[in-house]
């Protein structure tokens, strides 16, 4: 071994300590840690959430993973099932309509969040104060109406055969909800998950990572513009084109000026499928209704009218 340098021990100790306290704190432990192996060791172990836990990532259930975090059951009688496996929750009755429910054990801070979505297949969708249903609640799993146990909000399953996701909007609901699924039909459950806003623009951050704009949109700082022509009608778009499936809104802060905007899922500055304008010429927040619409659209800003303009400062979806 060649030494070429100098090492001042006391304080390359000292940095070893500090190293090693500061991972004793974040995973909890008193161990002593040897250096270099068990440092890297104890390192990976917090990268993944803690003891090789996996971290969250809002699953509630995951299909091939199970259960992300801890699960409360509830079963009328011996005639109910409600089966946890890694790839499913399968919940219903052997004979006669009976109650089955299934819920988070502990509570889950939804501040963070916009949507609740489920992917299922529902042989039997129940019925009237017992259909299927699922969303989020002030109570645990437990016996009675769907609406008694999935008290605070929540959609119907329906009946098929094929998987089916639903999206439940939960953006109004900051604090902390149970969430689960109850009623007297079958089903089964496949993922169970909570989504976050996604934004397109951030006035204090700019353009998301690997977005760009065409034609007559272009950014400037941190927000995007379409700049007044008395010669010709300016548009434009975001590119690529955003997956908006499982979101139910799309969020545009502008300062408006006579310009559309909204969804297209034609690759060109003009084609609109779904539009929001609100021909004001002040600063406000347009919302447009997207849960009805599935896979990738482009968001497009488009003026029919020369001088007509446009500053967005916020885009995102909830």
């Amino acid at each position: 071994m060649a030494y070429d340098k100098i090492v001042d021990s006391s304080a390359l100790d000292g940095g070893l300590t500090m190293i090693a306290d500061a991972i004793r704190e974040k995973n909890g432990s008193t161990d002593t840690l040897l250096f270099p192996d068990e440092f890297v060791a104890a390192i990976q172990s917090i990268e993944g959430g803690g003891s090789g836990e996996t971290a969250w990532d809002g699953y509630i259930f995951k299909t091939g993973e199970g259960a992300k975090v801890p699960l409360k059951t509830f079963k009328e009688d011996s005639q109910c099932y409600v089966n946890v496996s890694s790839e499913s929750i399968s919940k219903g009755w052997q004979s006669n309509n009976r109650v089955t429910s299934f819920s988070t054990e502990d509570k889950i801070d939804l501040t963070d969040y916009s949507a609740l979505v489920i992917e299922y297949t529902c042989s039997d969708p129940g019925s009237g104060n017992y259909a299927e249903a699922f969303g989020i609640s002030t109570v645990a799993a437990q016996g009675g109406t769907t609406s008694t146990v999935i008290n605070t909000k929540r959609t119907s399953l329906t009946s098929t055969s094929a998987k089916k996701t639903a999206t439940l909007d939960v953006s109004a609901y900051g604090g902390e909800y149970y969430v689960g699924a109850c009623g007297a039909g079958k089903s089964v459950i496949y993922n169970l998950w909570l989504v976050k806003p996604m934004y397109l623009l951030h006035e204090d951050k700019g353009l998301a990572a690997g977005y760009s704009v065409t034609g007559g949109l272009i950014k400037s700082g941190n927000t995007l513009e379409i700049v007044a022509n008395p010669n010709a009608a300016q548009s434009g778009r975001i590119t690529p084109a955003i997956d908006v499936t499982n979101y139910s809104t799309l969020h545009v802060d502008a300062y408006w000026g006579a310009t559309k905007v909204g969804l297209g899922k034609a690759a060109d500055n003009t084609t609109l499928d779904a539009t929001s304008n609100p021909d004001s010429w002040d600063r406000r927040t347009a919302t447009l209704d997207v849960k009805s619409m599935s896979g990738e659209y482009y968001f497009k800003a488009v003026n029919n009218l020369y001088n007509a303009s446009i500053i967005i400062y916020n885009l995102w979806l909830t």
